[in-house]
């Protein structure tokens, strides 16, 4: 036998834990990446916090619009279905926006795509094909002219894909 024959032999077997090893390494750091480029970014909640931005503080929604928009004040003409799908509607989503003053009675109620505001008594249940947010705001309610306080339920439902 040669002498560089044994020569070979000897530096493959130290090779062989090094490459060994650099796998291992290798293999862990796709896993990772592979975890972290699969995973579901849910971002129903987020959704459901711009809608309630949009609704309360744009003008083409139901604020308060004299010479300037009065974030915050919904005018009470400006509060129904048309206006409110016209101004923020998305497929797969519906909601619903309740209307209360102070003492909690009704003022006005409006359902944004109700065969999805139908699921709104099952957002409880633990295995469902949807995603249920609640929102309560302090809002004030201009009825022609006459400024009240109030409450406005914004409750989200988001079909999941």
């Amino acid at each position: 036998m040669k002498k560089g024959s044994v020569q070979l032999a000897e530096e493959a077997m130290k090779m062989f834990p090094r490459v060994f090893f650099t796998g291992i390494v290798l293999g862990i750091f796709f896993l990772i990446i592979g975890i972290y480029l699969n995973r579901q970014v849910e971002t129903e909640h987020f959704e459901h916090f711009l809608l309630t931005q949009r609704l309360l503080y744009s003008p083409q929604c139901f604020s308060l619009e004299e010479g300037r928009t009065y974030p915050g004040i919904i005018d009470l003409r400006k509060f129904d279905e048309a206006r409110i799908s016209s101004c923020a509607s998305k497929e797969g989503t519906g909601y619903r926006l309740t209307l209360l003053d102070v003492s909690g009675a009704l003022v006005k109620k409006v359902d944004v795509n109700p065969e999805l505001t139908g699921v709104l008594g099952f957002c409880g249940i633990k295995h469902k094909n949807f995603v249920c947010e609640h929102t309560r705001a302090f809002v004030l309610i201009n009825d022609r002219g006459t400024i009240s306080n109030g409450f406005l339920d914004i409750e989200t439902v988001i079909k999941d894909a």
